[in-house]
């Protein structure tokens, strides 16, 4: 439209004007035409400039809703009805709104499949990387928030002690091992995905000597590698965890059928 604009202005120039006038109006037509066009590209840039790059957050590996919100001075509740998430489950790449501005798209992301986070197939006792260990750095020095909140949790997932093993248990009633965990953390406002390689894709990696009370244990029971049991760890080389045998039950994890079955461990409390 602008350019058909221009071609009549100029039309006009050359028109009304006469003899040697006519290209002194034509240059002065042109150069009318460049200031304009240079007025809108500068508005629309401010316009772009104009959004609040502070009201966005990059998910990123290790990130949990809850660590998030804590770091922007939100909660959790706020987080999940501005960016109509209906779980706690994230996505690296994912783009979340703090609360400055509204989100105008589906909040999905296209997460290539290197980005995808995936269980580790053997507990690590060093860290595989720089920006990890500063993660797990982080993570090992707990706020006294954090801790109450940990031993709470504890005291919550001890209370279950005794409910039966019922295979797709997730309630009171009876409990398998990724239903009580989820059961237990969701007291706390964290939403664990269902299944334990599900949960195993949330929080961060840790060593085994960084392991501390909270974390979650996942072992392999079954043949292969895949992740197929969890539990929480209690401290002293213990854990609690949803047992097919003795239902929710304490267990050693330095000795007996669990002890060379660890796949990973993963914090969820940072």
């Amino acid at each position: 439209m602008r350019k058909v604009g221009s071609v009549l202005l100029i039309s006009m120039a050359l028109t009304l004007s006469g003899g040697g006038q006519a290209t002194k109006n034509f240059t002065n037509s042109t150069s009318w035409i460049k200031q304009y066009a240079s007025l809108e590209q500068t508005t629309a840039a401010a316009a772009t400039n104009s959004i609040p790059q502070g009201s966005r957050y990059v998910v990123k590996k290790g990130d949990t809703l809850w660590a998030i919100a804590r770091s922007n001075s939100t909660t959790v509740a706020n987080l999940k009805k501005i960016n109509s998430l209906s779980s706690d489950l994230l996505q690296i790449g994912q783009v979340l709104y703090l609360g400055n501005t509204s989100p105008n798209i589906n909040n999905k992301t296209n997460t290539s499949s290197k980005e995808r986070v995936s269980p580790a197939t053997k507990v690590q006792d060093k860290a595989p990387n720089t920006e990890l260990s500063k993660t797990r750095e982080e993570a090992n020095s707990p706020s006294r928030a954090d801790n109450n909140r940990i031993n709470n949790l504890l005291a919550t997932a001890k209370k279950y002690l005794g409910t039966p093993y019922v295979y797709g248990g997730k309630s009171p009633k009876g409990f398998d091992c990724s239903g009580f965990t989820q059961y237990v953390f969701k007291e706390y406002g964290i939403e664990l995905p269902r299944s334990s390689r599900e949960q195993a894709k949330v929080g961060v990696q840790i060593a085994r000597s960084e392991i501390r009370p909270g974390d979650l244990l996942f072992f392999n029971t079954q043949s292969g590698r895949e992740i197929s049991h969890v539990g929480i760890y209690l401290g002293e080389n213990e854990f609690i965890h949803a047992s097919q045998n003795t239902g929710i039950s304490i267990t050693p994890l330095n000795k007996g059928y669990y002890a060379n079955r660890l796949i990973t461990i993963r914090r969820i409390f940072r």
